[in-house]
């Protein structure tokens, strides 16, 4: 009987440790070799769900895996972005991350149009090509706290709370052109956050412009803390079952 309680379980722990293993992508998101480029984001001037994103003159490369039902993401590298006047002073960030918490809760990333396309890589500045992507959409959907932005720039984003849809309108090997679909359902959101720092330019720019660049580094997701909770619980008890049975 204890040999059946302890293989019993031993066997929910393994069973557990592999549900959490299997569920946690190592990453969703790197560049090996870094990227910048220039940057242009217009359409927040009000907040109706929808924003386009302009991206030229890329250099670099982007790779990415799907994501789902995941909590948390840590950073690691470092983000330039340069944003000159009109702004007072300018909008200048240099933020490095060394495993740092950037999101937490729950979220999901759905690339399957770009993934079935056999697409999972863009390169930048190279031959390659990335024609392949065009039209395609990538749907994300969150619910939790922010980190990125907070502390750094005023208002923050702090919680959020809805989902985007990503569409390629269009892309070269040196740029492309993103369209955004945002359902934000509490929170400051993605859009409003870019409307009230649009707004530190004044009401006659039309949006937020300049130059970035990210080196080598990477985003990853980590296990939902509920599964590495169940399987602590499934070892503490893999623990009290051996010292009765050495009593």
């Amino acid at each position: 009987m204890m040999r059946k309680l302890l293989s019993a379980t031993l066997g929910g722990a393994l069973f557990m440790l592999g549900t959490s293993v299997a569920s946690a992508t190592p990453w969703f998101m790197k560049t090996d070799d870094g990227l910048g480029g220039a940057f242009a984001i217009s359409d927040i001037a009000t907040v109706d769900g929808h924003f386009t994103i302009t991206l030229a003159g890329l250099n670099g490369d982007l790779d990415f895996r799907s994501v789902t039902n995941e909590h948390d993401v840590i950073a690691d590298g470092q983000v330039t972005v340069d944003a000159g006047p009109p702004a007072p002073g300018g909008l200048h960030i240099t933020s490095t991350f060394d495993d740092r918490l950037i999101f937490k809760g729950l979220y999901s990333a759905d690339f399957s149009q770009l993934t079935t396309a056999g697409i999972d890589s863009l390169l930048f500045g190279s031959s390659g090509s990335t024609l392949g992507a065009l039209g395609k959409t990538v749907n994300f959907a969150y619910n939790g706290n922010a980190y990125l932005f907070t502390g750094i720039l005023p208002p923050g984003l702090g919680y959020i709370d809805g989902s985007l849809a990503v569409t390629i309108n269009s892309i070269t090997a040196s740029g492309m052109t993103l369209g955004v679909t945002e359902n934000c359902l509490g929170g400051t959101c993605i859009e409003q956050f870019l409307h009230n720092l649009n707004a530190v330019y004044g009401p006659s720019t039309p949006g937020i412009a300049g130059t970035f660049s990210i080196t080598p580094g990477s985003m990853l997701s980590v296990p939902e803390p509920a599964s590495l909770a169940l399987l602590s619980a499934g070892l503490v008890g893999l623990g009290i079952v051996r010292r009765k049975k050495a009593a």
